[in-house]
């Protein structure tokens, strides 16, 4: 069996470790964003350690964890580049900050709806996976359209069925048309 240069399988034996570290640090982080226990840094420390250990407790949490994270580093690394990207051309980082603190701003509405993307689709692939056995059946739907009815094959269950879904052209078109409806309801609030 050929290896190559960066070969990482013995680090999946230590992925509850990055788990535990990454809810520990996450958690303690938005604690202390919201400024909810500002004075009471100890308390915030106890429940990020808490909550930590709950995610090791789980072993669904845990794939949830370890199958999120890979899609928000791609998103982190794309809107690092997107910002570099334009400030080659000259914008400053104060505009820039100004900008994205801009109340009901449409760019983050955006990528707070693909981050709540990735989450249901981590937790759509986890927990709603069925067994193996379920993923080489097919499941049989009726659709009564103008009087008649036609058997349609949505391609079983499992992350083949959620990704059908998900792609399927009717669900993008209306997906298209909910968030241009969101878009243009925001600047004609503006």
């Amino acid at each position: 069996m050929a290896t190559t240069f960066i070969d990482v399988s013995l680090i999946t034996g230590a992925q509850f470790i990055f788990s535990f570290v990454l809810v520990w640090i996450i958690v303690y982080a938005v604690l202390g964003f919201t400024k909810l226990f500002d004075t009471q840094q100890h308390l915030r420390g106890l429940l990020a350690i808490m909550a930590a250990l709950l995610t090791l407790a789980s072993p669904k949490v845990l794939t949830v964890v370890s199958l999120i994270v890979p899609w928000f580093s791609i998103l982190f690394i794309f809107i690092t580049m997107l910002l570099l990207g334009i400030m080659i051309f000259g914008v400053k980082g104060e505009t820039i900050s100004k900008w994205v603190e801009e109340k009901d701003n449409a760019v983050v509405n955006f990528v707070i709806i693909i981050a709540g993307i990735i989450f249901v689709a981590g937790l759509g692939y986890v927990f709603f996976s069925g067994s193996p056995a379920d993923q080489s059946g097919s499941i049989g739907v009726n659709v009564t359209s103008s009087g008649t009815v036609a058997t349609g094959n949505v391609g079983g269950t499992g992350p083949n069925a959620l990704l059908a879904t998900l792609f399927h052209p009717k669900v993008l078109g209306a997906i298209f048309v909910l968030l241009l409806g969101l878009f243009t309801i925001l600047l004609l609030v503006k």
